[in-house]
């Protein structure tokens, strides 16, 4: 059984593929956020993101820094209001330029919580451990999935905990 939707998010991208915007709603549907990429000029290199509410009004910012790839190594997050710096974030990849590890820092860059992900050949999700600032795991979620698209995304999963159902997840990807 399949409870009420607790959370929406859409993601949007770009002609060369690229992530442009997220957008998250509320559990009836109505848009509550979203956070908007920022590129540098005439590329597709991301150098931050600016995070929004429904009116548009601007709440916090991404300034990135970028690896030798040009992918994401560090996000440092920012009030709009103040300027200040909220937290860092730093960003670990495999082969595939899937993240394999996500450290969330404050402000004094001390780590508070890390994500650690695997995945399977097509770049599906297939398990993410949560651990403390101090490395003491918090949980470890094994994802099953349970259907696919004919281009091998998972299009529907669930997530255990202990062996117990913990997160059921459905997206739909159109290309």
């Amino acid at each position: 059984q399949k409870d009420e939707i607790q959370y929406l998010e859409t993601a949007q991208y770009g002609e060369s593929g690229e992530e442009t915007a997220r957008l998250f709603y509320d559990q009836n549907k109505k848009l509550a956020a979203k956070e908007i990429r920022v590129f540098k000029e005439g590329t597709i290199v991301p150098k931050g993101s600016q995070y929004k509410d429904a009116k548009d009004s601007l709440l916090s910012y991404y300034v990135f820094e970028l690896d030798s790839y040009d992918r994401v190594a560090k996000a440092n997050a920012f009030d709009a209001s103040s300027d200040e710096l909220l937290r860092i974030e730093k960003f670990k990849y495999d082969n595939k330029d899937n993240v394999v590890e996500k450290t969330i820092c404050n402000s004094d860059d001390l780590p508070v919580r890390t994500m650690r992900y695997s995945f399977d050949k097509n770049g599906n999700e297939q398990q993410v451990q949560v651990l403390q600032g101090d490395g003491t795991v918090v949980l470890t979620e094994v994802f099953n999935i349970t259907k696919y698209n004919d281009h091998g995304m998972w299009t529907e999963k669930w997530g255990f905990v202990n062996e117990d159902p913990f997160s059921f997840v459905s997206r739909r990807i159109e290309y």
